[in-house]
């Protein structure tokens, strides 16, 4: 191993020092009083958590990109990937307060993303989740708080791009869709989106799910006869014990339709017709819906999360979003798998992706709670800080001291000044090293330090330092 590679931070992560951590406090600073603003309180929480917690409702798309360890007791145990499932097993552990919970949170997070491609895989999250609240209202009054933040901290005319996890599942349940299939297609829009290789790999994997078991030898024209017929004889013949609420047909529908799919290649077909004309739905909230609701129409179904999204973009309007730019996206897909309901993703003006949420109402009960809904959204902070350091600097000058013994003689006297302007609140830095002058000032230009105090025995002399540059 070369002395390069152990100095190196590891591929995703990096160091920050000096004015990055001084840029990256005050944006969290702001961000953290912007929240709690609309109430939010802080929660600190554990950068470990058991795996099962993220493995139950995360999605495929990140538990795969998770960092896991096993720790001497055997437990499987994985560095956050995220905030939100930590925030509602805290919430179960608190059961009991009063509704709604509001709670904002600021911390690193961990995915083993693509590192060569300038992604990082350590990064931070800064959001926050409330826990207890339904209705359009809290959609709206979130996404609002989350523009609002953006345009706090310098992202010039923010884009906040709306939809709702919910809706392809329900339009593909009316059109008969099987569950497998209706999963699978909402996880999967974005292939939609790559066009004729990407609506041709959608096609392959749907009919691969709608196959029988080759081993079961059972002929796809005569099939549903020939799984009836097999899993009645294991009922009646494999097995004696109860099963529950559910009677033998329930059983044989529900385990015949697993075997085989519900779905046939012309309904297959049908169903991604819908989703490739609802993923080409991007616009204005006002058209975006009216496109939305002609294709719902043309399918003879009725979208009721389309009404739902309706009142979110209506209700948006009482809030001051002046200078935000609003977009309804019908084929929003977010890479975490609990979300049920209204969703929405944070765009800078150049389309850097800052961030997102939405709502997820089964996420609680997921995690062995009750019926409770919940919804939240996360800033990636690390994206956002150029918008932040552009405001940070406007105006702003070198504010530090350093103080400077004239003598040997005189360093009690320095020391003692120093501490004075540091009760006062300055920041302040004792001379502990043996410069020249010059040597002396370069330091002061690039460390943000404005004056040097030079104290002798006749008394404190101050120099200020010339720059061209601009602190944060």
């Amino acid at each position: 191993m070369t002395y390069d590679s152990i100095s190196a931070p590891v591929p995703g992560s990096r160091d920050r020092i000096n004015q990055e951590v001084a840029i990256a406090q005050a944006l969290q600073s702001t961000l953290q009083r912007h929240l709690a603003s609309y109430g939010y309180r802080m929660a600190d929480l554990p950068l470990l958590e058991r795996t099962d917690l993220y493995l139950r409702k995360l999605g495929s798309e990140v538990a795969a990109r998770m960092f896991g360890l096993t720790d001497q007791r055997g437990d499987r145990l994985s560095l956050r990937p995220e905030f939100t499932g930590s925030v509602i097993r805290a919430y179960l552990g608190h059961a009991g307060a009063p509704l709604p919970i509001r709670w904002q949170y600021c911390g690193p997070v961990f995915r083993d993303r693509d590192a060569a491609n300038g992604d990082l895989r350590q990064f931070t999250q800064l959001g926050c989740e409330l826990i207890g609240a339904t209705g359009p209202r809290a959609d709206a009054e979130l996404i609002a708080a989350a523009a609002c933040g953006l345009q706090a901290v310098g992202v010039i005319r923010p884009r906040i791009v709306i939809g709702h996890a919910g809706l392809a599942p329900a339009l593909l349940a009316e059109l008969g869709i099987s569950e497998r299939a209706r999963l699978y297609i909402a996880a999967h829009l974005d292939l939609v989106r790559e066009g004729p290789a990407g609506v041709e790999a959608l096609r392959s994997e749907l009919l691969d799910l709608s196959r029988p078991p080759a081993e079961l030898g059972i002929d796809l024209d005569a099939g549903r006869a020939a799984a009836t017929s097999l899993i009645q004889w294991f009922l009646a013949e494999g097995t004696k014990r109860s099963t529950g609420r559910r009677t033998s047909d329930d059983i044989v529908r529900r385990f015949r339709d697993k075997v085989l799919g519900a779905d046939t290649p012309v309904q297959l077909e049908r169903a991604i017709s819908l989703v490739r004309q609802l993923t080409a739905v991007v616009a204005a909230p006002a058209e975006a819906l009216r496109q939305g609701e002609a294709v719902a129409a043309a399918f003879g179904l009725a979208a009721q999360p389309l009404a739902e999204l309706r009142q979110v973009v209506e209700l948006l309007a009482a809030h001051d979003l002046e200078g935000v730019h609003l977009q309804v996206d019908l084929g929003l897909h977010r890479p975490l798998g609990y979300y049920t309901g209204v969703v929405f993703e944070l765009y800078g003006n150049d389309g850097a992706a800052l961030g997102g949420g939405g709502r997820y109402d089964g996420l609680v009960r997921a995690l062995g709670g009750g019926d409770v809904a919940a919804l939240g959204f996360a800033y990636e902070v690390e994206r956002l800080e150029a918008s932040f350091a552009a405001i940070a600097a406007t105006g702003s000058a070198p504010s530090g001291v350093l103080v400077v013994a004239a003598t040997d003689a005189d360093y009690p006297a320095a020391v003692r000044q120093a501490q004075t302007l540091r009760d006062t609140g300055a920041s302040v830095e004792l001379e502990v090293t043996s410069r020249t002058e010059t040597e002396r000032t370069a330091y002061c230009r690039t460390a943000g330090i404005a004056r040097v105090l030079t104290v002798s025995a006749t008394g404190v002399a101050e120099a200020a330092i010339q720059t061209e540059r601009q602190y944060a």
